[in-house]
Order: C-alpha cells, then structure tokens, then sequence
C-alpha cells in the first residue's frame, strides 16, 4: 500500500477515535510497513521496541506500541515475533473495548527472523552501533539463542527436535532476508536490514517462500480485496493460466466451475501438494503435513491451466489444443477400475473454422507433460477416439473399437501386488497461495526413463460399454499411474471412480474401484511421516542436538 493509501480499516464503520493524527497523511512504503515521519502507535511516537513490543495490526496495518494499548503483552510475547494476529481498537468489532491479540504458530520462516532479529539488536545495542549487521555462526549463536528461548519462541515446552537442517536450508534459499558466509565448513547468518519490515506478520504473510525471491507487490483498497489477491507461489515468467502476478494458478478467468477458488498449477518443473496442520506435533518445521484427502476426483493442481472443471470435479472440459488433467489420487499396486463417459464436445467460441472434439483417455506417471495428450511420453498410456488406436511413447498403434459422446469407457490397471514402506523423503517447502497452504516438490520435467523398469506381470485393459476391448499394454514402465484424460478442441468427460459403476467388470475379474485409493494413500502418507520422525530423531541424536532428560522442563 502506498503512502497515499494511508491504512485501511476493518471492523470500525465510523471515523477513527483512537488515533490521534491521520495516517494517511503519512509518507508510506509501498508494504504499508515503515513511514519517513517515524510516527507510530496511538499517540504518534516514534518507533521504539526496546522493552516492548510492536504490534503490526491487520486491520488496518499500522504499529501500534503495547506500552499504548489496553492489553497486558506477556513476557513470554518475544520482541520481532511475527506470529500473531493484532487488531487496534479501531479495527476490533464496535463495542469490543480493547485490542485482540493471539499468538500464532511461527514457522521455520518466524523462527529465523526472530532469533536473527534478536540476536543483531542486542550487538546493536551492546556496541552502540545501531547501524550493526554482524554474521553470527549457525551452531553457537542462533540455535544457542532458539534453544535458550524455546518456550518463548514456540510457546511450548523442549521437544526432542533437531532444527539445524531445515533452519539453515531456510535462510540460505532467502538472500533477500539473510546474508551468509561459510568459514572453515561452519556456516554463519547476518540480517540484510533491520526495519520494521522485517518484523511484519502481515509482509511475511504475503511473500512468495519460493527460491528465495521477494514478491511482487500489488495494492489493495480494503482488507477484503487484499486477503483475497494475496501472491502466491511465483513461477518462471508469465504464462496462460497465469494471475497478474505471474502466479501460475487457476482463476475464473480460465476455468470456472470450482476452479474459481485459486488453486497452484504443477508445472516448469514443480509439483504442489495441499497441506494441512498436523494434530500430532508442534515441533517448528513439522507443524504441517500432507492434507488427507476423503475422496478420490479430478486435481485442480494437477492439470493445464486451461481446461475448466465442474463444481463437483467429475466433469473436465478441454481448450482448444490437446492438454491433460489428472486424477488427485494414483496407485502402484493392486488392481483398479474407474468409467469415463465421453460427453458432447463445446468448441471454443473464437474458433471459426469447422473442427471436432477428440479424446484421448488412460494412464499417467504425474512426470509426464500437462500440456499434451495423454500417451505423449514413455510414462502415459492411452486410448483414442479415432479408430481406437492406443498411444504409448508418442506412437501409435490399432488397438479396440473407436469411441464417441454417449459411450462409457471402462479403465482397468493391474500392477503386481510387491508392496514397499514409503519412502523417507524430507518435507518440501511449505509456501502460501490464496491464503492456502501447499508444499512445493521441485522435480525435473524429464525422467531418466532407462533406469525405470518394466514391471513384469502388469497390465492395462479397457472395456467400451461393458465389453472387453482386450489387453492394451503390458510390462509397464515402473511407478505411480494416475487416471488421466486429454482433450482436444473443446472434448469434455465425466469420470466415475466407483464404487458404483454403469457397466461393471466381469465378476470374475479381481479389481478395487478407484475410489477405495484414498484410503490406501491416507495409510501411506501416515507410515511415511511415521517413519520421517523417526528419521529426524535418529539425525538429531547423531548430531548431538538432542535435549538430553534431565534438561527437560519439570512440569509444575
């Protein structure tokens, strides 16, 4: 927000009554996070956190000092902390009395500011140099400092946790926020700056956690507006599909339907998984874990941006060139059906020329490339309409019977029944988009697809209207099989992933109904944070940094 803007206002309906001066007057940064005049607060007085804190407030996004307001900060409230939610008194509803503040999960990204923050404010303060950025070494001064504060930081008692790892990965994937140096293998942190800015929940609330760059700013005229274009993950340039961030998300704009809540789009080499809070831990880092999911449909994240999909996510509509969408659930073992029903075709509008609708329908690795059909690469595996020829590896080849609107295609894998424990991976990056959380897998594009094996033993088959057009590929290529449809020229399908079914199997035929997935990838997905725990903790115990028991708090 600029300085023109001055602040914005949430939940007073009158003028203010609690603010001396008119901040609007005042000479604002763009982030609406510092002014040139230094006046702050109710009163007007400059900034000052020494011996209290200041508190950035949502509503209307002016600091206000806790010396000034009606509440009691406690103690235990650390100065650059920027996990919390603060509204003024005239931003809290009429008639509330006194400021709101509640205190907030701090993230690895608060965790670092704050210890950072402190730490290069008492060297200031220590030297007399207020203008000070020293480096301070990773082991001896920040995690000394978090260990010695952690109950002040987290909010909760000494947990068994070592945050080396993640905590150094994080400032050194930020250059905008840290400074780094590394010396005799020890690596050591300096601030960039210390300003209010630095401290803001609400600037740190907005920015991009992707690759270490700073977003771009945009301007809001209310809170409304802004909660709902907050920047998100930022991709390479700009594309179709794209926000006027560059953000490369879906909007109403490309697709509708339950699209027009933003969701992040996989590609250019990143995948985005939605998140969720974990019940089960506190520990900083790990506070989130992949959502779990209670039913199996078509993903908004993956799929090209440009194919529209319905409200209830069964119907998915195509552009004008061939481009897929992927179910949000695969499988890599075990045996599985699921119906597509080929609706009529909705040829896009600025298309003159007489053309048709065409489908290609089947199989596909989340490796392969959204933005083509579905058999384009050695990962996917699929039946056209036109004279029902099959595709694998960008070659075709006669296959069944061919296909049109009115037809129910059904859709069987079968992969030898070798299950494996999940593997240990650590976390990706947790980023922000429309006020959503997702992790953020970077992945190569291409796969080595030599060293991928056949799996013997394995199968596809597909069924047109109840009957069996025979086997369609077998030995396939090792991995997770996402159901997987490609349109072309406006096509458009519903898919059915059961448990009921307009043509079921054969009864002699051994098959789970895609829908039953979700519930084997919960399992998965909650052995694999299992055993990253137990990973993490057998780490932390080899690195020394683990709170030996009689460090431990006593409970009183």
């Amino acid at each position: 927000m600029g300085g023109s803007e001055g602040g914005r206002r949430s939940g007073s309906k009158g003028k203010r009554q609690a603010i001396t001066y008119d901040p609007a007057k005042l000479s604002w940064n763009e982030e609406h996070t510092e002014n040139k005049e230094n006046k702050y607060s109710y009163s007007g007085k400059p900034w000052d956190d020494e011996g209290n804190s200041m508190l950035h407030c949502a509503g209307c996004s002016n600091w206000f000092s806790s010396t000034e307001t009606k509440l009691k900060v406690p103690d235990t409230f650390p100065r650059g902390c920027i996990g919390y939610d603060f509204l003024c008194l005239d931003c809290v509803p009429e008639g509330s009395g006194t400021e709101t503040l509640s205190r907030k999960d701090l993230g690895m990204r608060g965790l670092a500011i704050c210890s950072m923050y402190n730490l290069t404010k008492n060297a200031q303060q220590k030297s007399g140099d207020g203008d000070r950025l020293p480096y301070f070494d990773l082991k001896e001064h920040i995690l000394s400092y978090i260990e010695e504060h952690w109950k002040n930081l987290w909010g909760v008692p000494k947990v068994e946790y070592s945050v080396k790892y993640n905590l150094q990965q994080f400032m050194l994937r930020h250059p905008s926020l840290f400074h780094s140096k590394t010396v005799d293998g020890e690596v050591s942190f300096a601030l960039v700056k210390v300003s209010p800015q630095m401290i803001s929940p609400i600037w740190h609330g907005s920015l991009h956690k992707h690759r270490g760059s700073a977003p771009k700013k945009r301007k809001a005229e209310s809170m409304g507006s802004e909660a709902s274009q907050k920047p998100g993950v930022r991709t390479k340039g700009r594309r179709k599909g794209a926000d006027n961030n560059g953000v490369g998300g879906s909007t109403s704009s490309t697709t509708g339907g339950a699209s027009e809540q933003a969701y992040p789009i996989n590609s250019e080499g990143y995948r985005y998984t939605e998140a969720e809070r974990d019940p089960f831990t506190a520990a900083p880092g790990d506070s989130f874990r992949p959502a779990r999911q209670n039913r199996v449909c078509l993903a908004l994240s993956d799929r090209a941006p440009q194919l529209r999909i319905s409200d209830d996510r069964s119907v998915v509509t195509g552009d004008k060139g061939y481009c897929m969408a992927r179910a949000t659930h695969g499988v890599n073992h075990g045996s599985w059906y699921y119906e597509i029903t080929i609706l009529d075709g909705e040829i896009p509008a600025d298309i003159t020329q007489p053309v048709e609708s065409h489908w290609r329908v089947g199989w596909a690795q989340h490796y392969s490339n959204l933005q083509g059909p579905v058999g384009l690469c050695s990962l996917s595996y699929s039946w056209r309409d036109v004279s029902g020829t099959k595709f694998h590896a960008a070659r075709g080849a006669p296959y069944g019977d061919s296909y049109k609107p009115g037809d129910v295609l059904g859709m069987h894998i079968h992969l030898p029944n070798e299950v494996k424990p999940p593997p240990v991976r650590a976390k990706p990056w947790l980023v922000v988009y429309k006020q959503k959380e997702y992790y953020e897998e970077a992945q190569a594009n291409k796969v080595d697809v030599s060293k991928l094996k056949p799996v013997a033993g394995s199968y596809l088959q597909c069924f047109k209207n109840g009957v069996n057009q025979g086997v369609m590929f077998d030995n396939l290529i090792e991995g997770t099989y996402y159901p997987a449809v490609s349109l072309y020229m406006g096509a458009r399908v519903s898919v059915n992933f059961g448990p009921d079914f307009k043509y079921p199997p054969p009864s002699d035929m051994t098959y789970a109904p895609m829908c039953d997935a979700v519930h084997w990838k919960n399992a998965e997905l909650t052995l694999s944070d299992i055993l990253g725990k137990v990973d993490n903790g057998l780490k932390a115990f080899e690195s020394g940094n683990v709170i030996k028991e009689e460090e431990k708090p006593v409970a009183s």
